[in-house]
Parts: C-alpha cells; structure tokens; sequence
C-alpha cells in the first residue's frame, strides 16, 4: 500500500506550481496595450508601455498593461521592447521559462545585430537566471561579446565598460588574483577588450590600486587596437597616452570626440578626461585640503592637460606621502626623468612593494640596465614578473624573453 501524502503538502505544491505561472497568466488575461493610433507600430507599443510603468516607487502603475505593450514591441523586433520585458519582470523567482525563452532569442538576435542594450539584458538575464537557472559562462561570453564592440555610440561607452568590470568580477572570485590580471596583461598584447577591461579596473580601482594615469593609457591601447587594420605588432605600450582633447569655452560648439588612426572615436577615453576636466578644480581644493587620493587625480589632471611638471611633482609628492600606492609609482617615474635614479629606485621598490605593477615594471627596468644598482637580470625578472602578473602588458612580454634568454 503506498504511503498517504499529507494534504497540507499537496496544497503547498500547488501554490508553488501556481506561483511559477502567475506572470504567464498575467500576460494572457492582461488587456490590450492601450495604443493610441489605429495601425500601431513597434515604437507606439514601447512608448504605452512606458507611460504605463511608475516613474518611482511611490506611484501605482499597471504592471500588466504595461507587459502586454512591451511584449507586442518585442514581437515586432523592437530590441528596446525586449530589455524593457525584461527589466518590467522584477521578481526572478516568478518570471516564467516560456516566456523567457521568447526574450532569450529575441535579445539573442538584437545582440547578434549589435544592439547594445540587448547583449547588456541578455548578459543580465544569463548572470540572474531569470526564469531559469543562472548560466555563468553564457553571462561571461555575453558581457565579453559587449566589452569587446568596436563601433558603439557615445551613450553605450559606459555600458560596454560595466562590462568588462562584470567579465573581471564573474570570472574570478577574488579581483586581485594574480592569474586574472596576468591573463588580461598577455591578452591585451592583441586584444582591445582586455584591454579595456585593465583600464576600467585601474578607473576603479577593482583588483588593483587606483590608477587613472594608467587608465588613460590603456583606453589608448584599446582604442588603438579597435582600429580597423592596426597591427598590434606594432604598438609601442611605453608611449605616452595622447593628450586629452582641448574643451571649447562654455557656450561654443562642442568638438567632435578624439578620433585614433583608423578614424574610429574613442569615447572611453573621451570620457574620463570629460570627468577628469569637469572635476579639475575640486580635486585641486581637495588636495590642497590634505586628501592624497584628490592629489593623485590633480596630478592626472595637470600631467595629461595643463603640462606643468613642477606642479605636478608636488601633487604626486602629496599623494605617495598620503599613502596612494599610484601617486607613488608616477612620483618614482618623475624623479627619474628628472634625473634623481636613487630617489625613484627607492620609490619604485616600495610602491611595487604594495603592489602597483607599473612601479615594479620600472624598477624592473631599472634592475636590468643597472640604474643606481649593478645589473641584475635574476631581480629584474621577478621584478618583471610580478609586474605582469598586476596587469602591465609590456611586463609580461620581458619576463618572457629574460626567462627564455
């Protein structure tokens, strides 16, 4: 005789199935999108569907009007109609599987045809397992795919660089792992995506110290390696970052965004020297104030726009006497142009001491053609190496030829 199943659990299974399609349902009995003109197109069903959802949480809005307007955009191959499907389901757990098969090959195709915003909510949706399980490996393959778009508008830069800050954090769980950064260094030789990703994790910081010096720089290789018949063979990765471009007076034309050689813009960098010229005064203040981090942004802003190394100097100075590990770095590689070798010897051993990967990259320099100290081709190579493994390029190709050599 089989065992009796308690009632009380049949009845909490049936919630539970009944809880999974009750947004399916929701769809099915939700009226019509209330679309204003009598031939509706895919762009009239996506503006009702946003006069529908609440423009804060305090207001009442219909939820499911709203997701039968969206839905009909997204049938219409409206790619925005499918990201706005997506983002109207904010409860994971209750989405549906058949619906989100349907946005899954939607958002698929509007990827395929390089639609920003649609890889960003495929990625999401892979990465948050929406109506189905998480599926982390397609996340990475997506948000990637996005971080590594080449002919992109101003307004998706900053998408595509959350981007690559997602394929840094889902593809290690401790950001400062030494094989993650080495990776990326070693990639970046060829590829413009890794590249930008080790330019957004020194913008932020995430896995290495804080270094928009370095940042500037590697939006500039990214940049370059975008263009289309560059040859990686041939980037030099010590030049210098190009200057930012010059801003009009308030109330001209704004100027077009830099371009690189190949003629495609490059907006990531475009971008963090708009925020570097915007926040110039402040961080100035901030640093005269005692804030060594504001120095080190004082010193970015005055070394890539207003060329005053003496200035400059001083800010660096205040940041590595602060303890910012990158104010440090760039302080070691001033004293050197200014021809005091023991002073940044001495600063590129303790920054690369804390971990910054240029610094180590110097002193490795500086080991291996006996700067200040004789020649010494074993300390260079670790020198080399831990650079590498920080992140730096260049770095990773010498540790490679002392090794082999």
């Amino acid at each position: 005789m089989k065992p009796r199943v308690p009632f009380l659990v049949l009845a909490l299974s049936a919630a539970i199935a009944l809880a999974g399609v009750g947004v399916w349902r929701l769809l099915q009995r939700a009226p019509a999108c209330p679309v204003l003109t009598s031939s509706p197109t895919a762009q009239d069903y996506l503006n009702a569907g946003r006069a529908l959802r609440p423009s804060s949480a305090d207001e009442r809005d219909d939820r499911s009007a709203a997701l039968s307007c969206f839905l009909e955009a997204c049938d219409r191959n409206l790619p925005e109609g499918c990201r706005m499907l997506t983002e109207t389901f904010e409860d994971k757990a209750t989405q549906p599987g058949a619906l989100t098969q349907r946005l899954t090959t939607k958002l698929i195709q509007g990827c395929d045809s390089a639609d920003v915003g649609s890889c960003h909510a495929l990625a999401v949706l892979y990465r948050d397992g929406k109506g189905q399980p998480p599926a982390p490996a397609l996340a990475v393959a997506t948000f990637h795919r996005l971080c590594e778009m080449k002919s992109i508008s101003l307004t998706a830069a900053p998408i595509r660089r959350a981007a690559c800050l997602d394929v840094l954090h889902l593809t290690s769980d401790q950001p400062n792992e030494a094989d993650t950064f080495r990776r990326l260094a070693v990639a970046c030789l060829k590829s413009s995506a890794e590249c930008r990703t080790l330019a957004v994790a020194f913008q932020n910081g995430s896995g290495v110290p804080r270094d928009p010096l370095l940042a500037r720089k590697f939006y500039d290789w990214s940049c370059r390696l975008d263009q289309p018949g560059w040859d990686p063979d041939h980037l030099d990765l010590r030049r210098p970052p190009p200057k930012p471009l010059q801003r009009e007076k308030a109330g001209s034309q704004p100027q077009a965004a830099p371009t690189q050689p190949g003629g495609l813009p490059c907006f990531d960098l475009d971008d963090l020297d708009e925020q570097m010229t915007t926040q110039a005064t402040d961080v100035a203040t901030k640093c005269e104030a005692g804030d060594p981090s504001a120095c080190l942004d004082a010193a970015t802003f005055v070394i890539a726009e207003a060329d005053d190394p003496i200035r400059a100097l001083k800010e660096l100075q205040k940041g590595c006497d602060g303890g910012v590990i990158a104010a440090c770095a760039h302080l070691g590689e001033a004293q050197r142009e200014n021809g005091d070798f023991a002073a940044a010897f001495q600063t590129f051993t303790q920054a690369c001491a804390r971990n910054s990967g240029f610094a180590c990259e110097w002193l490795a320099y500086m080991q291996l053609y006996g700067e200040t100290i004789p020649s010494d081709r074993a300390a260079a190579r670790t020198s080399y190496d831990k650079s590498c493994a920080l992140g730096m390029p260049h770095a990773c190709v010498e540790a490679d030829t002392l090794s082999n050599g």
